[in-house]
C-alpha cells in the first residue's frame, strides 16, 4: 500500500506541534519549593523525627483546558499515521491529567503506563553495578558553568549547528538536559565538573540528543520535533548506550543510572521518607534525598506511594537498544523516534516519505 502524506495528516500535525510547543509538562511536575522542604526534612531528621514534604508546584497555565480540548479532538484517519498520533495525543493527555489532579494513584498508574516499573532483574542489575563501581574523586582541572558552555558551543560550531540556547536551571537538572522543541541546553545550577566530564558532556549532548532534533527539523511531519510517544525513553537508553558500549565509557552516568533504577523500584511501594531510608542503606544522605525526590516529584503529600516514577527509563531504554545493529540504531536518529516506532521509521524512509538522518555520531562506526 502506497503511504502518503495528505492534507488532513498536515493539519493535524501542525495543530498538535503548535498547541503543545509552549507545554513543556516538567515545568509543572518540579516542585517550587524544594529548597525549603529539603531543609524542613533534614531538620526534622536531626531531631530524630520522620517528615514526608508537601511539595507546592506552579500554577497551570490558563491554556491547559484549550490544549486539552483541541488535542482530544484531533483524530488521523490514515491507519499508518494513526498509529503514530493516537500514542502521543495520549501520551500528553496523560501528562495533562497528572498536573490537574495530582492524584496519587493516577500518578502511579500512568507513570506504570508510560514507563512501566523496573523488573527484578533490572533491579539486580542495579545493585550489580553499584557494587563493581564505586563514585570515585573526580581529579584534574575543575570547571564551571562558563567553560562547560564555551564547550558546548564550539562543538555546535564545529557541527554547524545554530539557533541553541545555553542557560542555568536550578529545576531538577542532573549535570544537562535538553529541552527539545524550544532548543534549549539546560545546565544543573553550579556545576562543576572536570575534563573529561566536559568531554564526555559535550558528546552525549550533541552527539545523541541535538543530533536527533537537528534530523527532526529535516523531517516533512513537525511530530518528529515534538517526540513520538516514549522517545525520552530511548534517548535516555541511546546516552547510556553510547556511556558504556561505545569506547566512552564514563562509571558517573552508569552509576546515576543504576541508583535512579533503585529509586524508582521503591518509590512505586513507599512514601517519600521509606523511599529514601531504604536509599540511605546505599547512598549518602544528600544523593538519598536528591533520588527520592526524583520518583516523589508530582505529589504534593509525599507520603502516598507513587510519583512521577522514571528514573529506571535509561537502563529500561538501553535494555531495548543494546542488541540493535548499527544499521538500526542509525534510523533512531531519523528524529525524536522511540524504538517501537524503529520498523515503521525504516519503512517510512524507505518510501522516501521522511528523510535519512543527515547528523549521525561517528560512535555509531567505532563499535
Amino acid at each position: 500500500m502506497k503511504i502518503s502524506i495528505t492534507n488532513d495528516i498536515r493539519q493535524v500535525d501542525e495543530t498538535l506541534f503548535e498547541s503543545l510547543k509552549r507545554f513543556r509538562h516538567k515545568d509543572y511536575l518540579v516542585p517550587t519549593n524544594r529548597e525549603k522542604e529539603r531543609e524542613t526534612f533534614f531538620e526534622a531528621r536531626r531531631k530524630g523525627e520522620q517528615y514526608n514534604p508537601v511539595f507546592e508546584y506552579k500554577s497551570n497555565p490558563d491554556s491547559l483546558k484549550k490544549i486539552k480540548t483541541t488535542i482530544a479532538n484531533l483524530h488521523v484517519q490514515d491507519p499508518i499515521f494513526e498509529n503514530i498520533y493516537q500514542p502521543i495525543i495520549q501520551e500528553k493527555l496523560q501528562y495533562i491529567e497528572l498536573i490537574e489532579t495530582r492524584s496519587p494513584s493516577l500518578f502511579c498508574k500512568t507513570s506504570q503506563d508510560i514507563f512501566g516499573t523496573p523488573s527484578p532483574e533490572m533491579v539486580q542489575q542495579a545493585f550489580d553495578v553499584l557494587k563493581r563501581y564505586k563514585p570515585e574523586d573526580e581529579t584534574g582541572v575543575f570547571f564551571g558553568i562558563k567553560i562547560l558552555s564555551e564547550k558546548i558551543r564550539e562543538r555546535l560550531a564545529a557541527d554547524h549547528i545554530e539557533g541553541w540556547s545555553i542557560s542555568e536551571s536550578n529545576e531538577g537538572v542532573w549535570i544537562a538536559e535538553i529541552d527539545h522543541t524550544n532548543r534549549k541546553i539546560l545546565l544543573e545550577q553550579g556545576i562543576i565538573i572536570n575534563q573529561d566530564m566536559v568531554n564526555h558532556l559535550v558528546r552525549k549532548c550533541i552527539e545523541v540528543s541535538i543530533f536527533r532534533s537537528k534530523n527532526a527539523e529535516r523531517q516533512p511531519l513537525r511530530m518528529f520535533e515534538l517526540g513520538l510517544s516514549r522517545h525520552e525513553e530511548t534517548e535516555a537508553g541511546l546516552a547510556l548506550e553510547m556511556s558504556i558500549g561505545f569506547g566512552l565509557f564514563h562509571p558517573k552516568f552508569l552509576i546515576h543510572a543504576a541508583r535512579g533504577v533503585i529509586a524508582a523500584h521503591y518509590a512505586h511501594m513507599h512514601s517519600f521518607y521509606e523511599t529514601f531510608q531504604a536509599l540511605h542503606k546505599i547512598l549518602p544522605e544528600d544523593t538519598a534525598y536528591d533520588f527520592a525526590e526524583k520518583v516523589k516529584i508530582g505529589l504534593i503529600d509525599t507520603k502516598e506511594p507513587g510519583g512521577w516514577i522514571r528514573e529506571h527509563c535509561a537502563f529500561q531504554g538501553r535494555k531495548k537498544i543494546q542488541t540493535l545493529p548499527n544499521q538500526d540504531l542509525y534510523y533512531l536518529y531519523a528524529g525524536n523516534v522511540s524504538y517501537a516506532h524503529l520498523e515503521l521509521v525504516q519503512s517510512l524512509i524507505s518510501q522516501n516519505i521522511l528523510h535519512e538522518p543527515a547528523f549521525v555520531p561517528h560512535f555509531l562506526y567505532e563499535k
